[in-house]
């Protein structure tokens, strides 16, 4: 396993939240809305009707709004998920936006401060930092 590929870091994530479950399960988050493995940092704001996990982190200061779904992704410091999106298997970066009613999948990466606007389909996309989305990325590529 290379942890430096993002399917690898997915993966070694997952394997990280599975020894935590085992080893300090009271770290988890568990409750309503909350499926299996989820690491929730205890600054992050997560709104009404999610259904988050499993296997998800939520780094410090970020913002998931209402109705969102995620599950074996990680939410880095600072990010924002508005509300109604759907989210699997992605890495959002640092102090990024992801707009409403929008749909990332298939190990999707977005580098720090980028911005996908409402309504946007990313499958596979690899975004490099500071960039804005303004149109769906249907097929995998690295958007530079």
């Amino acid at each position: 396993m290379d942890i430096g590929q993002p399917k690898d870091f997915l993966t070694g994530m997952c394997m990280y939240l599975q020894s935590l479950r085992q080893q300090a399960p009271e770290r988890l988050r568990t409750g309503p809305g909350f499926l299996g493995n989820v690491l929730v940092d205890p600054t992050a704001q997560i709104g009404e009707n999610c259904t988050i996990g499993p296997n998800v982190t939520i780094g410090a200061g970020v913002v998931v709004e209402d109705g969102v779904r995620i599950k074996r992704c990680t939410v880095m410091k600072g990010a924002r998920v508005r509300s109604h999106s759907w989210l699997e298997s992605c890495i959002v970066g640092w102090s990024s936006s992801v707009g409403q009613w929008v749909r990332m999948e298939n190990v999707t990466v977005l580098g720090e401060d980028v911005i996908v606007n409402d309504e946007l389909y990313l499958n596979g996309a690899n975004v490099l930092p500071h960039k804005s989305i303004n149109e769906s990325v249907p097929e995998p590529r690295i958007i530079m």
